[in-house]
């Protein structure tokens, strides 16, 4: 065992201080070269930071000016896809009973999955009148006006079956 500079007991095979440590104590090596040393292990944005090439407001300038050119073809045919592709994670999805065993829809289910699928429609064609064009969004405008179709027979439909059991005993 040995006693270090610091008043610290070191107990261990290869000399009197513990692996790692430089040939001078702690305590000798002069300030500023220790200070110069952590400045130049920071990383390069923090060092930027302390500079400020950049008035304050210069970031907020471009971020309002970004926000200003309004939304591209391709931003809202990718919104409308999110949405078409939420409603038939979600509303779309058949309910499960497991009292009969059978997958279930409702007229409210089924009116909130017509709802989110107009609603995607829309956007398909909002993105078609700025500009969006190609085979891709015919058929995806094509599939989604099935969709609605099917949908709205099937709302009336399940309806007309749950007036049916509501004035049935």
């Amino acid at each position: 065992m040995a006693v270090g500079a610091s008043g610290r007991v070191y107990a261990g095979t290869r000399g009197s201080r513990p692996s790692g440590h430089g040939a001078q104590p702690r305590e000798l090596r002069s300030r500023p070269a220790v200070e110069r040393l952590v400045e130049r292990s920071k990383h390069p944005t923090q060092r930027a930071k302390q500079r400020r090439p950049w008035p304050a407001g210069f970031g907020l300038a471009i971020g309002l000016l970004a926000g200003a050119c309004g939304e591209n073809h391709h931003d809202v045919y990718l919104e409308a896809l999110k949405i078409e592709g939420d409603a038939e994670r979600h509303q779309c999805r058949l309910g499960f009973d497991p009292e009969t065993n059978n997958n279930t829809l409702s007229s409210d289910r089924a009116a909130n999955c017509l709802y989110e699928l107009r609603r995607a429609q829309a956007r398909y064609e909002h993105a078609r009148s700025l500009g969006a064009k190609g085979r891709d969004i015919e058929l995806k405008l094509e599939d989604i006006d099935t969709k609605i179709k099917r949908l709205e027979g099937m709302v009336e439909t399940i309806s007309a079956i749950e007036r049916d059991q509501k004035l049935s005993p």
